[in-house]
C-alpha cells in the first residue's frame, strides 16, 4: 500500500456559476482513487485582487479542502491542472502574467501544502508563496486547520491571519452550503 500524505488544496472561481464549479472540482478531486477529502472550509466569497478585466468582475468564491492523497506532489498538480482545464480554464490563453495582476477563471486551483515540505521548482512551489497574504486563503484555512504551522514562516495559520492587513474587504461566507466529504 501506498504511502499518503497531508495536502492542503485551495480552489476559486469567479467566472459563472461559481460555487457549483467549485463543488464540481471537489467532486473531481474525489474521484480520484489517491484523493481522500478530509475537510473541506466554508465557501468563502471574496472580492477579486488584480484581476485586469476593465468591467466589474464578478467576486471569487474561494474553499479550501485538506486531503490524503498517494499522490506526489508533482502528480497532485497534474490533477489540479486538469481538473482546471475540465472546468472550463484556458491557461494557454492567458496573457502572460505581470506581477499581481489576474485574470478571471472559471476554476483556479492551488497547493497550499504538501506536508510540512517545502518545493522550489520552476512549475511548482510549495508552500504557495502568496498564500499567507491572502485572507481568501487564510480563512478557509482557519476553517480546517488553524494549527497548521506554515513550514518556512513557522507560525500558526491564526497567526498569519491576525498579521493581515484587515482594512481591505473580508471574505464572508457565502450562503451556499458548505459540503462535507461524505457529500461529495
Amino acid at each position: 500500500m501506498k504511502q499518503t500524505a497531508r495536502a492542503y488544496v485551495a480552489l476559486g472561481s469567479n467566472m459563472g456559476e461559481r460555487a457549483a464549479q467549485v463543488r464540481q472540482a471537489l467532486g473531481l478531486l474525489q474521484a480520484h482513487g489517491a484523493i481522500r477529502l478530509r475537510q473541506i472550509s466554508r465557501f468563502f466569497e471574496t472580492e477579486p485582487v488584480g484581476i485586469r478585466e476593465n468591467r466589474d468582475p464578478q467576486w471569487f468564491v474561494n474553499a479550501v479542502v485538506g486531503i490524503d492523497t498517494e499522490f506526489t506532489p508533482e502528480e497532485l498538480l497534474n490533477v489540479c491542472l486538469s481538473i482546471e482545464r475540465r472546468l472550463g480554464r484556458k491557461r494557454d490563453l492567458e496573457a502572460p502574467a505581470e506581477p499581481g495582476v489576474y485574470n478571471s477563471r472559471t476554476m483556479d486551483i492551488d497547493i497550499l501544502f504538501y506536508e510540512d515540505r517545502v518545493i522550489d521548482e520552476p512549475n511548482l512551489t510549495v508552500p504557495h508563496p502568496r498564500m499567507h497574504q491572502r485572507s481568501f486563503t487564510l480563512l478557509p484555512m482557519l476553517d480546517i486547520a488553524p494549527q497548521w504551522v506554515h513550514p518556512v514562516l513557522q507560525q500558526t495559520m491564526q497567526q498569519l491571519y491576525q498579521q493581515l492587513d484587515h482594512t481591505q474587504s473580508e471574505p464572508g461566507p457565502t450562503d451556499q452550503p458548505a459540503l462535507t466529504a461524505a457529500t461529495v
